[in-house]
């Protein structure tokens, strides 16, 4: 089974300037994970990477890579809100394409902004969004009783007094809550 992380983002869009550091940490922290000493990154880290993680990115400021995600992606075109988007998908091992959700890219609490360097910052958040990936995808593998919430940029998960669990919620029954979305909408 491999798990697409794929970001949808434009060289103009400011939010994509800021957010573009953080997921080439995150994507470098997936692929290297030695290179870390954080226990309870491993363990995260270490469950992500029991899939076969494809990290692409798509600068839609360019045709040529926008018409390249819109051959491989067609299907997800219309997931494409804003810049930036962060897509996560699964292949099973038939190359046949599954679910798939948004991931969150507000990941830097900015209550730490001024009070952490800029290389302190960028771990930080790219920390937050590999667990926002590591619960997208126990979400989307999950038996659709269980939903596992992403963070919402406020918490730090060093900090959080239940490191084993971050500062994610757990809600249970997520057929139902999905239900209740639908009728919202």
């Amino acid at each position: 089974m491999s798990v697409n992380i794929i970001l949808i983002h434009a060289t103009w869009c400011p939010h994509c300037v800021n957010f573009l550091p953080i997921f080439l940490k995150a994507g470098s922290l997936i692929t290297n994970p030695n290179t870390t000493k954080d226990i309870e990154l491993k363990k995260t880290l270490t469950n992500i990477n029991k899939y076969n993680i494809n990290i692409e990115k798509y600068d839609f400021a360019t045709n040529e890579e926008k018409n390249n995600f819109e051959k491989k992606y067609n299907n997800l075109k219309d997931k494409i809100n804003g810049y930036p988007t962060v897509i996560l998908t699964y292949d099973d091992d038939n190359n046949n394409k599954h679910e798939n959700m948004l991931i969150d890219t507000t990941v830097i609490d900015h209550k730490r902004v001024g009070k952490l360097s800029n290389d302190e910052l960028t771990l930080d958040a790219s920390i937050e969004f590999i667990n926002n990936i590591n619960n997208g995808i126990k979400s989307l593998l999950s038996d659709k009783k269980d939903l596992y919430i992403q963070s919402q940029a406020g918490g730090n998960s060093k900090n959080n007094e239940k490191k084993n669990v971050y500062y994610y919620k757990y809600i249970k029954y997520k057929q139902k809550y999905l239900d209740l979305q639908k009728k919202i909408k």
